[in-house]
C-alpha cells in the first residue's frame, strides 16, 4: 500500500517512515525526496558533504563517495507546487508511523573548497584552541 504525505518545504525537509529516513536533496536546485542512507554502511547521507566538483557526496561515517546520480535514483515520487510538496511513499503499511520534521541538511551546502580543507585553521596554527 502507498501513503501520501503533504510537506511544507519552508518548514520540513525530512520524512521519517518507520525506521526509514528520507530527506529533501536539491542537487540541481530542484528538490527530490531521497533515501537518507549510504549504500556502504547505512550512514546518513543528509550529513554528507559534496565533493568539490559537486558530483558526489562523501558519507560522514566512512568517507565513502556516492554519486549524486545514484542518490537521485533513490527518490520517491514527489510533486512540488510553490512551497508545498505532495509525496507518494510506496510500500508503506497503514499503521507505519510517518513524521515530517526539519533538520540541518549538509548535503545541500555548496561543495567544500579543496584548498580550504587542506589549509590549517589560522586560529589553530597560532595555538588558539576552541
Amino acid at each position: 500500500m502507498s501513503r501520501v504525505v503533504v510537506m511544507d518545504l519552508r518548514r520540513h525537509n525530512t520524512v521519517l517512515v518507520g525506521h526509514n529516513r528520507y530527506f529533501v536533496f536539491e542537487p540541481d536546485g530542484r528538490p527530490l525526496l531521497v533515501h537518507d542512507r549510504c549504500p556502504h554502511r547505512g550512514g546518513p547521507l543528509s550529513l554528507s558533504r559534496q565533493t568539490p566538483d559537486g558530483r558526489r557526496l562523501v558519507c560522514p561515517w566512512h568517507g565513502t563517495k556516492v554519486g549524486t546520480a545514484a542518490v537521485k535514483r533513490t527518490s520517491v515520487p514527489m510533486v512540488r507546487s510553490g512551497d508545498e510538496a505532495v509525496v507518494l511513499l510506496p510500500d508503506v503499511e497503514d499503521d507505519t508511523p510517518i513524521t515530517v520534521i526539519h533538520k540541518r541538511i549538509l548535503a545541500n551546502l555548496p561543495p567544500e573548497d579543496e584548498q580550504a580543507r587542506t589549509e590549517p585553521c589560522p586560529a589553530r596554527a597560532a595555538g588558539v584552541h576552541e
